[in-house]
């Protein structure tokens, strides 16, 4: 039998006052920015079909290295977010953010699709709200010796009306990417739609 995956969960209690060993965000001026209807146009030409409840990306930004996602989670599923403590719509978004700026959005296509496949750490420190920042750049472990294998990490921050600045939340590390080997993402179409939920 195949091992498809392994790891560890530990269960840590955080005492009142705990914060997260997280840098706060920080999103710099003269990004380029865009909006949900490019990023999943730009998602589309790849074979990737979101459909309205996998569309969690409300604006990207990136400097080229470092991605900054606003997430929201679907109109159709807010009555479920409090089933989930990461509800997968909004994680799933930050995932298509990194494909997407990989691939080439808002300049010349790389002609390389890159799949995320596997993490090392999760840390989660309290649920994702239904709106969050995601900040993604190129993990400090990344050597970048193997071009078809990329390494990530992603810090969550939710977005709540009555706090002043984004809460960290989630974290992630070590977001492993591979290449696609088949080109745009896959000889088969690939499609995700409300009922694949």
């Amino acid at each position: 039998v195949d091992t498809n995956c392994n790891g560890t969960i530990y269960e840590m209690g955080y005492e009142a006052g705990f914060s997260p060993d997280v840098s706060p965000i920080q999103i710099p001026q003269g990004l380029s920015s865009y909006a949900a209807a490019d990023v999943y146009s730009f998602l589309r030409t790849l074979n990737f079909d979101y459909g309205d409840t996998h569309q969690s990306i409300a604006t990207l930004k990136t400097d080229g290295n470092t991605i900054f996602a606003e997430l929201a989670l679907p109109s159709a599923l807010i009555n479920s977010h409090t089933e989930y403590l990461l509800h997968p719509s909004l994680v799933d978004g930050a995932l298509q953010a990194v494909v997407a700026i990989q691939a080439g959005l808002g300049r010349e296509s790389t002609g390389k699709t890159f799949l995320p496949f596997a993490i090392d750490a999760l840390s989660v420190y309290k649920p994702l709200a239904i709106a969050a920042l995601a900040r993604i750049s190129m993990s400090v472990n990344s050597k970048r010796i193997d071009t078809s294998n990329l390494r990530f990490d992603i810090d969550f921050f939710n977005l709540i009306d009555n706090e002043p600045e984004p809460t960290p939340c989630v974290s992630i590390r070590g977001l492993n990417c591979r290449e696609s080997l088949a080109p745009g993402a896959g000889n088969a179409h690939a499609v995700a739609t409300p009922e694949s939920i």
